[in-house]
């Protein structure tokens, strides 16, 4: 059977390691596997990792969500992750940014996540695929890039 046809129970919901994360969000995420986050929660069909969500802790009982990447689209799998997450840490607040380059706030909303803000688009500068930070001072060597902006999600202990 084909990743999203299988029911949502058949899968296990496992804490993965660094480096199961890491290569993971390398085949896997837009972004690679380079991922600031402490906790990573993957949900596993026959021993394969399909579908993977990070967290980081902010303060004080206060997480925000890295990253999620999964081999396809899993519909209400990041809902089985958080709901993991949730369980084992007990966190207050748990923060989400949605970039909408890639507007899935959606699946924050059926989390029961709350929609606080809208942020600006903002631009990096780059040359030859290499992302250089706007303190940079070669900036007049380097190529602008835009995004498209993001929201700021929250949920909280009910």
């Amino acid at each position: 059977s084909k990743p999203n046809d299988i029911p949502n129970h058949e899968y296990i919901i496992k804490i993965n390691d660094n480096p199961t994360e890491s290569k993971f969000l390398e085949e896997h995420h837009v972004f690679g596997g380079n991922s600031d986050s402490t906790v990573s929660v993957g949900a596993y069909f026959r021993d394969m990792l399909v579908c993977l969500m990070t967290f980081k802790p902010l303060r004080k009982n206060k997480w925000k969500i890295g990253r999620m990447a999964g081999i396809c689209k899993f519909e209400g799998l990041e809902f089985l992750l958080f709901n993991a997450f949730v369980k084992r840490y007990n966190p207050s607040f748990v923060y989400a940014r949605n970039d909408l380059r890639w507007d899935e706030s959606g699946k924050y909303l059926s989390m029961n996540f709350k929609y606080l803000s809208t942020k600006h688009p903002n631009y990096y500068f780059t040359k030859e695929f290499a992302r250089f930070d706007k303190m940079n001072e070669q900036w007049k060597d380097l190529d602008r890039i835009y995004d498209c902006g993001s929201r700021l999600f929250v949920w909280s202990t009910p």
